[in-house]
This record gives C-alpha cells, structure tokens and sequence, in this order.
C-alpha cells in the first residue's frame, strides 16, 4: 500500500537567513500519515527553486525505514520510503551545499506498526463490535418477545403499549414489521379496521426501502382491512398491485384469493371466479398444492361460485369443484360442507335430467 506526505519546502533567497537559527519552513499537509504499517510505502514531496539543489534522504535506522526511490521533476524531488520492521524512527531530507550539509533539513517521526498488531487490534475491535450487536440483539427480542406474549394472553392494551414501546427503542429492528402488524392486529379485533389499515399504510408510505414480499404482505393486509369496512375499490386496487406487480412474491396468491373471496362476499361472482381460478390454474398441478394456504377454500368458493354467477352458472362445474375437495383435501373442514353442497347438487342435476 502506498501514501503520499506532502511536505512543501520553498527555498528562495531572503529565507536563507532563517536557515541559520531554525530548520527549514515547511508544511506538512498530511499529519494523520506519521503511523503507517509494515511493508508500507509512501513518499514526501519537497520543492525548490534551484535545481541544483542536493539532497541526502532516508531514515535514522535503516532497519525501520528506508528510501527506496526518489524522482526529481520539474523543480520537484519525491521521495519514496519503504517500512520495513515495526518501531519508531526518524526520517531526514537534508540539503547539501558545496557538500557541505546546510541547517536546512525536514525531520519527520514515523510510527511503523507491526501488521500482527493491525489485525490483533481490529480482530478485538471485530469481536467487540459482534459482542455490542449481540446484546442489543437480544435486548430487541426480548422486548418483541412481551409483545407476542401479551397478545396471545389477550392482554390487547398492555400488547400495544408493549409494541409501542418495541418501536420507539427499535424503529428500524428486524422486528418492526411484526410489531406494527400486531398492533394492527389488536385494532382488528377491536373492530377498528379504519385505524388498523392506517397503521400499516403509514409505516408503508415511509418506509419505500421494505422487500418485495413485505410490500405484498401490507397491501393484502390492508386490502383485507378495507374489505371489512366495505371499501371494495380501494381494496381491490391494493390487491391488484400485488397481482400485477408482486407476481415473483408468495403473497401474489394470497392477493388472487382475497380479491376473489371479497368479490364473492359482495355478491359479484363472475368477478370473483377470475381470479379465484387464476389462483387455482397456478397451484393444481403442482405437487405442493396441499401446503398452500387456502388452496380448499378457493376450491370451495369457486364451486360456490359456479352455483350463484349470473353468467357463468354451471352445477356441473360446481359439482367438479366440491369434488376437487374431497379429492384433493380430504382432511380439510370444509369436506361436510361440500358433501352436502354434492348431495344437494347431484340430486337436483339429476333430477332436471
């Protein structure tokens, strides 16, 4: 690694008469460069107006510091010096006149640290750091810890002065999310689906920096929130960014399945099997389709559907449907539902027939 030490020396005539009583005026620009490491090089810069000025330079103990290369430029002379072994020295530019060595010199004190000591001081300094981060870690989980705590005991207003608390020491934490979905939550089942979805749409308006799947998550959670206070053009638009922009996201199926329940629950059933069958053309064939979550209540409200579109009525394909979870999801609740819904169904098909 190389430094450069700019010490601007000028000679010129009237200070000649200084140089009798004191060093050399210079000025050094760089006084933060007097540590370097081990195997470090860096260089000094003097300049004068007589070019044939010479100069001797190197370091009192050689076995420190020691010049390696010097370059002389346009009136300039740069010197560059190598550490060689860790301790504390001395380099010289001195100037000869008539080889004679003048009173015009630069002294300059040099701290060569050993590269152990370097990555003994910063390992400690690592270790420290990991050590400092750990308990404030574990500070931070504590305090989310009461508040999950809380809340599953249905203590709801000491859970929200907890998550209160939570945010104000952390409100960038890994937790911060949870916290205020949970304190969502507890205004959810207060009744209180206005404050509720104002919390998450604040915290999301001001943090732009959340990931892909924390922006899905909030705007199907507020989507859901609104569909309880009946604003169903709001909610839809926030499911539909999901849909459209979140299509890499997990949470891109959980939009499709709450635009289509909450179209079913406001009557508008055509809608609904949109996207309803979307969500289920996506995940039939795949092997894992029994792990997602509402897979057999998208089955339920598709065939539910079928038997009530204006449009695309249709008992056989409900028929379909309810069997799809009989088929599919055998252990789910909605399997008695369906079995009534099949019975019912089946009988009054083949009756018409």
């Amino acid at each position: 690694m190389r430094r450069s030490i700019k010490i601007f020396c000028f000679y010129t005539f009237p200070l000649l008469l200084i140089y009798s009583i004191q060093p050399l005026l210079c000025q050094n620009t760089s006084p933060v460069m007097r540590t370097v490491e081990t195997g470090e090089t860096f260089s000094i810069t003097v300049i004068t107006d007589d070019d044939n000025d010479l100069f001797i330079a190197g370091g009192f103990i050689p076995e420190i510091i020691s010049n390696v290369k010097t370059e002389v430029f346009n009136g300039k002379r740069n010197y560059e010096f190598l550490a060689v072994n860790s301790g504390i020295t001395d380099i010289f530019i001195d100037r000869l006149r008539d080889n004679n060595l003048t009173k015009a010199f630069i002294h300059y004190r040099i701290t060569v640290n050993a590269q152990q000591e370097k990555k003994t001081i910063l390992k400690k300094a690592a270790e420290q750091k990991v050590k400092t981060e750990t308990i404030r870690q574990n500070e931070e989980d504590t305090m989310f810890r009461l508040v999950v705590s809380l809340f599953e005991d249905k203590i709801y207003d000491k859970a929200a002065a907890a998550a209160d608390a939570y945010l104000s020491a952390f409100p960038a934490g890994i937790h911060t999310t949870a916290a205020r979905i949970k304190k969502s939550e507890i205004f959810t089942l207060n009744n209180d689906f206005v404050k509720a979805e104002q919390i998450l749409r604040e915290y999301q308006e001001k943090s732009p920096s959340l990931s892909r799947e924390t922006q899905a998550l909030l705007y199907n959670r507020r989507a859901d929130l609104l569909t309880q206070t009946a604003n169903t053009n709001t909610a839809a638009e926030l499911y539909l960014r999901t849909i459209h922009g979140f299509k890499d996201c997990t949470n891109f199926f959980s939009a499709l399945s709450g635009i289509g329940t909450m179209y079913s629950k406001f009557g508008h059933y055509d809608t609904a099997l949109k996207y309803l069958e979307m969500f289920y053309s996506l995940q039939k064939n795949s092997k894992d389709y029994h792990l997602v979550p509402g897979f057999d209540s998208v089955l339920f409200l598709i065939a539910e559907a079928y038997e009530k579109a204006a449009e695309k009525k249709s008992a056989s394909t409900a028929v379909f449907f309810y069997n799809e979870i009989l088929n599919r999801c055998p252990f789910s609740p909605l399997v008695p539902a369906a079995q009534k819904r099949l019975r019912y169904l089946e009988h009054h098909f083949l009756k018409v027939r």
